[in-house]
């Protein structure tokens, strides 16, 4: 079990690396973070059996009934859990965690607006045509499902890499809102003061990979349909220097060909490509986790079985996007 915060683990992690474009032999020569979407730490681990992931003591809500809901382990399947969403807009995540809409840096968290903000959520999608036949006492009963956690079975590779490799506890994401905000956390490092999910400009500032690059250290984000960071200028006139997909990946990990630091993006819809059907894989609610779970394990079979020399010079970091309770990230090397 680790205990680093991102921060701490991306400097440990990007500094070996770049001391690998001149050292002999550094342990570490590659980086690959895998991003998918947004389940939080309790939702996929908190009843997995993995040590140290176990709550440290029963965690409660009361509902818009004055119902006590538990957070539990149901018996819920990997691709009915949480429909509608439920809402991860700046505003929605502060009212989960402090009771309002706005963030006073002032106040203390409170972490006990789930289940009621999932409520006007349930709301909303009924109001919208979604549940026409929902009457009141569904909605507050289907309420409950946010509070609803995975048992091992239906997570059986993250739980596999948790306990055989390493956890992060204190991983956290960079900003408590929606999707897009915290993936140019990812690729820049900032996100320029955005708390929405609208159209981003195309004048981006410098990137991860760019100052990479001027350190010696090759990167490429490979990615299994459309990515956030096709939308920046600045990398897309080096198109092949930046880009691949994920096919290249595994090519790439068959050739012993990998950059220093991969991104890898998951597919965020589905798709048909070549005449076949390919599944959206990011596990963003209500998305089929089984096949985030299939993409996580083709990604450790690429860089294990096809070279081992390969695979002793890896640091992996699989990241869930954001967090309602607390963020995942799994690291695995040996």
């Amino acid at each position: 079990m680790l205990h680093n915060s991102r921060r701490e683990f991306l400097q440990i992690g990007l500094g070996a690396a770049a001391q690998g474009a001149n050292a002999d032999d550094p342990k570490i020569k590659h980086i690959i973070v895998l991003m998918l979407e947004n389940r939080s730490f309790d939702h996929i681990l908190a009843f997995s059996g993995v040590p140290g992931t176990e709550l440290p003591h029963p965690i409660s809500e009361t509902d818009g009934v004055g119902q006590r809901v538990p957070l539990a382990s149901l018996k819920q399947t990997p691709d009915t859990n949480v429909d509608p969403d439920p809402d991860h807009d700046f505003e929605a995540v502060m009212m989960q965690l402090y009771g309002q809409k706005t963030y006073d840096p002032k106040s203390t968290p409170t972490m006990d607006h789930f289940v009621r903000t999932y409520q006007a959520t349930c709301q909303k999608a009924k109001d919208a045509g979604d549940h026409p036949n929902w009457s009141a006492a569904d909605i507050v009963r289907h309420s409950h499902n946010v509070m609803a956690c995975h048992p091992r079975e239906n997570v059986p590779i993250l739980a596999f890499l948790a306990e055989t490799y390493a956890l992060c506890t204190n991983w956290y994401s960079s900003l408590p809102g929606p999707t897009l905000p915290n993936r140019l956390f990812a690729h820049l490092g900032t996100s320029m003061g955005r708390l929405d999910m609208a159209a981003f400009d195309l004048e981006a500032p410098k990137s991860v990979y760019e100052l990479l690059n001027e350190y010696g250290v090759s990167s490429t984000i490979y990615s299994g349909g459309w990515s956030l960071s096709a939308t920046f200028r600045r990398l897309l006139s080096h198109q092949d220097q930046y880009f691949g997909t994920l096919d290249d990946f595994y090519q790439d990990c068959a050739d012993n060909d990998l950059p220093g630091y991969c991104f890898l993006e998951p597919r965020y819809g589905p798709e048909i490509i070549d005449s076949v059907y390919r599944p959206q894989n990011d596990q963003h609610p209500d998305s089929d986790l089984r096949d985030g779970e299939e993409l996580i394990l083709s990604v450790y079979h690429a860089i294990r079985g096809r070279r081992r020399r390969l695979f002793r010079q890896i640091a992996v970091c699989r990241v869930i996007r954001r967090s309602i309770l607390r963020a995942t990230a799994s690291v695995f090397r040996q």
